[in-house]
């Protein structure tokens, strides 16, 4: 990694990516840390802003590896693969979207203030599921379903209205009659 990169956020980054290389480092946090390392140097980042982009990209693929895992368990229901399945395509997806931003970033830097988007709290896929749909760009699917739910609020919202109507109006008309 270039010492451009602020310490901080360096170990930063690396502390979160740890507890992924923990279990298969027999819970040897230098040889977690040597392996966070050589996975961050496998993307040559050269600012905080890649290095961050980095560490969302292998984040996100060790989650849909590890989904994945979990999803071919013999104790896992069928409701369970499923959902662990599609939580796997879905930190697929946010990986090469991570990754598609750390290449648009190189030819075209942004700006240097990485602070702006603080990294989840936990590692389990849920999480980041929600932090890549918070902080990435949505597909076009994923922004027709918002559209869709929007709306579906927005008629519930009209239809709660027109019932409180309703029920002022029928108070005053038994009043006048």
């Amino acid at each position: 990694m270039q010492s451009g990169i602020n310490a901080i956020v360096r170990e930063r980054i690396r502390n979160f990516l740890i507890p992924l290389f923990l279990q298969d480092a027999n819970d040897d946090a230098d040889r977690a840390r040597q392996a966070v390392d050589a996975m961050l140097e496998s993307y040559d980042p050269r600012t905080t802003r890649e290095l961050r982009l980095a560490a969302l990209a292998i984040a996100f693929s060790l989650g849909a590896l590890d989904a994945l895992a979990k999803s071919a368990s013999q104790d896992a229901t069928l409701s369970q693969v499923l959902r662990l399945r599609g939580s796997a395509n879905a930190l697929a997806r946010s990986s090469e979207k991570a990754e598609a931003a750390l290449q648009a970033e190189r030819v075209q830097p942004g700006p240097e203030n990485d602070m702006e988007i603080t990294l989840p709290a936990s590692i389990d896929p849920h999480a980041l599921v929600e932090f890549a749909k918070a902080h990435l760009p949505l597909t076009r699917q994923q922004r027709r379903l918002a559209e869709r739910q929007a709306e579906k609020h927005r008629r519930r919202q009209e239809q709660v209205t027109r019932q409180a109507m309703r029920t002022v109006q029928q108070p005053a008309a038994a009043a006048a009659g």
